[in-house]
């Protein structure tokens, strides 16, 4: 994987430094013959040839550099806009969830698409929300992201670096792998994660009533505030504090379980319902956009991050 980004980052260099008409540079052009001789860099050329075209694209989306550990620097305090106002209270043992069925194929599903829709009343589809197959694929969903997941500390004004393109990776997988533990799909675990931190691994924490720090804005979980690089481990442990709950509160796991017992809900639905309570601790039956004292917007919001919301201004006017 590092020669890809050698090999690329090389281009790049000759690009910003004015190399006149790069793609009849020699030894780009040699670059270009090798790639394609090599099963195992099998669609590099392409890249390579794009990157030609267009020398201020980045090169770090379609590349995914090799995951690597250690320690991280400053943010100072503060959620993201949609950060969690209050995490549910109680404990975080023991609930099982039928959290929106399992992971499909990553690329399996429709495409993400940057609308928004406003949802209203329950969370089923018959009230007009989104079902499971109606989700973007992961796939289609990391690409719409990642550029914002890129540059998430510096679009939310924390003051610390953004994420390195190790950490994005590290993100990645311990969405997947933390996941499957909690038995959630993982696109929820995106979309929970660009509710709450747009993915900065630096993200400070909101102090409302308690603590919600982390990629995920748990109750009293752990953070990366003030450390470069955040460790791998340090993420995992953000993800999972979000997903499967801390000591002092619970996850989007026993949210969900929660939603689906109070609505007789499964899927879909009771994924919606998880979300108005990780967001406000409490849901109200025939009303997710309810927000008690959090966010009125947050379950709308979810529905449609999972079908490629990012960037689109919001239909949802409840929170001013």
């Amino acid at each position: 994987m590092q020669p890809k980004i050698a090999i690329i980052t090389t281009l790049a260099s000759l690009a910003s430094v004015g190399t006149a008409a790069p793609a009849v540079d020699p030894r780009i052009a040699e670059v270009i013959k090798l790639v394609k001789e090599i099963p195992a860099l099998k669609g590099l050329a392409e890249i390579i040839a794009a990157k030609v075209a267009s020398p201020d694209a980045p090169i770090l989306g379609p590349v995914a550099a090799t995951p690597k550990t250690t320690p991280t620097t400053g943010a100072p305090a503060g959620g993201a806009s949609g950060a969690t106002a209050g995490a549910p209270a109680g404990s975080a043992g023991g609930a099982t969830a039928p959290a929106g069925g399992s992971s499909p194929s990553d690329s399996k599903g429709p495409q993400a698409k940057d609308v928004y829709t406003f949802y209203q009343g329950d969370g089923s589809t018959a009230a007009g929300w989104p079902s499971e197959q109606q989700w973007a694929s992961f796939d289609s969903l990391w690409k719409i992201n990642l550029p914002f997941i890129q540059k998430s500390c510096t679009n939310l004004r924390t003051g610390a670096p953004d994420n390195s393109p190790q950490e994005i990776e590290q993100i990645k997988k311990a969405l997947a792998d933390v996941s499957k533990e909690a038995g959630i799909d993982k696109r929820v675990g995106l979309a929970l994660m660009m509710q709450e931190s747009k993915g900065c691994v630096r993200i400070g924490t909101t102090a409302v009533d308690v603590e919600n720090p982390g990629l995920l804005q748990s109750h009293k979980g752990v953070n990366c505030i003030g450390k470069v690089p955040c460790p791998q481990a340090t993420i995992k442990q953000m993800i999972k504090d979000g997903l499967e709950g801390t000591q002092f509160g619970d996850g989007l796991k026993q949210t969900i379980a929660q939603g689906a017992k109070q609505l007789n809900a499964k899927g879909a639905q009771a994924v919606y319902a998880g979300a108005r309570g990780y967001n406000s601790g409490s849901i109200k039956t025939g009303d997710l956009n309810f927000k008690f004292k959090a966010t009125a917007c947050y379950a709308t919001d979810i529905a449609n991050r999972l079908t490629g919301w990012i960037a689109s201004p919001s239909k949802c006017k409840l929170d001013g």
